[in-house]
């Protein structure tokens, strides 16, 4: 992704995400230095994901980027609850 170098923490992130399945959910974290995952204060563990539109329509998100002193990399974690074969889409993201 270009411009993580622009993204520091607390700065809100717009994402356009769609799922071919109507019951979905996301989690969102970044990845700081050394490749550790911090998730965002909207998702911070299992239970807390933000439902995503299914079908013809695409969500429109916001997530707030974690305390972390460098974003080396953006991270959405789906989540199911069956194992019924999905597809998920991003169209953009934006700060």
């Amino acid at each position: 992704m270009h411009g993580l170098e622009s993204l520091h923490s607390g700065m809100r992130g717009i994402v356009h995400p769609w799922t071919s399945c109507a019951r979905n959910g996301v989690r969102f974290f970044v990845y700081g230095p050394g490749s550790h995952a911090v998730w965002a204060p909207e998702t911070p563990m299992d239970g807390t994901e933000v439902p995503v539109s299914g079908g013809t329509t695409w969500s429109t998100l916001t997530f707030t980027v974690p305390k972390v002193s460098e974003v080396r990399g953006i991270g959405i974690q789906p989540y199911a609850e069956n194992d019924v074969p999905r597809v998920v889409a991003v169209d953009a993201m934006s700060s």
